[in-house]
């Protein structure tokens, strides 16, 4: 067994010193020791009961080879406070857990021991605190400028367009790989309207370096949300979480792969859940405008699945400034009516030299029209169907090797038959391979051609 004892600077100290996984396995990576000592904080603060304990364990297992972590291995938490009556040694409690193999096993309630809850909304019928949900959309048409259209009204507790519900005032969370602070994202927000002091911007993470230092990096969810949840409770009010392109925090996630998706996916729902927030998750749409406008949203469909309600930034096609933000999916409430805007340029007072930026305008009445007669296009009867079925196909593996059978799945989605995805496969130049082992593991499937 070794002693590690991590340091915490982020996690604060509430009288005698930083909490710490004080012994471990060998095996253990300390930044792992870490990950776990910000959920034992999380769960104390909280006042959980002692199945705290078990939920720190939770997550050290979650995060060490099932392979490498043999059973019968002690773990002891240590605090400067008695935890739920535990004894205490020299000043600090120590819980102890034997890992058992039912700390394995399958975890289930009667839905009698459920407490019915109603759900709580940050815009009414429309986007529900502690869930998840996706804005998706073209580039171009605005989709940013709507994230800080919302920012605004919940960092303020105004009132949403049109429905002119009440929003409930709080802080809003913002993850942005694409634009930048200062000319961009900043500017935007003044423009909208936002209360700054209640807008944060989460930049990179800190974390341990090769040489015993730090070093930053881009957040990652498969391995971040434990630190999200800890900024989320040191700014105390977070009602509004948006990730902007929720693409760009999948590190090593394979995006096109389901059930990758999934799992990736939950944890953040969890923390949604958790803390009462709202998450919003801004994605792009492929170009194969045959197919579902939601099966469209760029990655595997897992991510339209795991959200609980999908907006769709749309053009209107007879007039270029008109924009669309339609529902296209709610698993919460009936199908509402959509909105429609126009972008407008905003020069920020006071500025010098003149600082131009973008802001939503909001029309004054809700759309009645169809998501569909939105995001069809008008001219997809005029053009061949090979050239289609390329279409499709380029958007289909533009990510890389996709399984034959997904693809054909997928075109019958998009009503384009096989034997004319058969003869763009030709015309692109695709040829079947196979990846992976045998049977269930491997599978034969189509990639582009290198240029």
């Amino acid at each position: 067994m070794a002693t590690v004892t991590p340091d915490l600077p982020h996690l604060p100290d509430p009288e005698e010193g930083n909490r710490r996984i004080s012994e471990i396995p060998d095996e253990v990576d300390p930044e792992i020791s870490a990950f776990a000592g910000e959920v034992a904080f999380k769960a104390f603060e909280a006042g959980a009961p002692p199945e705290a304990a078990t939920e720190i364990l939770t997550a050290v297992k979650r995060a060490i080879n099932p392979d490498t972590y043999k059973n019968g291995k002690t773990v002891f938490v240590g605090n400067d406070k008695r935890l739920n009556g535990y004894p205490v040694t020299n000043g600090h409690a120590h819980v102890e857990h034997q890992i058992t193999a039912a700390d394995m096993g399958l975890v289930s309630i009667k839905v009698s021991d459920v407490e019915a809850k109603a759900i709580v909304w940050l815009w009414e019928q429309r986007l529900a605190c502690g869930k998840f949900s996706i804005i998706t959309g073209n580039p171009g048409l605005g989709k940013s400028q709507i994230t800080a259209s919302l920012t605004a009204v919940v960092s303020t507790g105004g009132k949403w367009p049109v429905t002119r519900d009440q929003a409930p005032l709080g802080s809003v969370l913002i993850l942005s790989a694409e634009d930048d602070p200062e000319d961009t994202i900043r500017p935007r927000l003044e423009a909208a309207g936002a209360d700054l002091t209640r807008v944060h911007l989460l930049s990179a993470v800190m974390a341990p370096s090769e040489t015993g230092g730090s070093v930053r990096r881009g957040f990652n969810l498969s391995v971040d949300i434990p630190k999200l949840i800890q900024r989320m409770i040191e700014i105390g009010d977070v009602r509004l979480v948006i990730i902007d392109p929720i693409s760009a925090y999948f590190g090593s996630t394979d995006s096109h792969k389901n059930a990758e998706v999934r799992t990736l996916l939950l944890p953040l729902q969890q923390c949604a859940q958790e803390m009462g927030a709202a998450i919003i998750g801004v994605s792009h749409l492929t170009k194969s405008e045959g197919m579902d406008v939601l099966l469209r949203t760029q990655g595997s469909v897992g991510i339209v699945a795991a959200a609980r309600a999908v907006f769709g930034v749309g053009k209107d096609k007879d007039d270029p400034g008109k924009r669309y933000f339609m529902p296209l999916k709610n698993n919460l409430a009936t199908d509402m009516n959509g909105f429609s805007y126009h972008i407008e340029e905003f020069c920020l007072p006071g500025t010098d030299p003149l600082i131009r930026t973008s802001r939503v305008m909001w029309d004054n009445e809700l759309v009645t029209k169809n998501a569909d007669d939105v995001f069809t296009n008008p001219n997809k009867e005029e053009r061949s169907a090979v050239a289609e079925a390329e279409d499709f196909l380029r958007d289909a593996l533009s990510m890389g090797w996709v399984k034959t059978v997904e693809l054909q799945a997928s075109a019958r989605k998009a009503g384009i038959s096989w034997i004319t995805v058969k003869r763009a496969q030709t015309r692109i130049g695709i040829k079947p391979t196979r990846h992976g082992g045998l049977a269930s593991n491997g599978g034969w499937g189509w990639e582009l051609p290198e240029e």
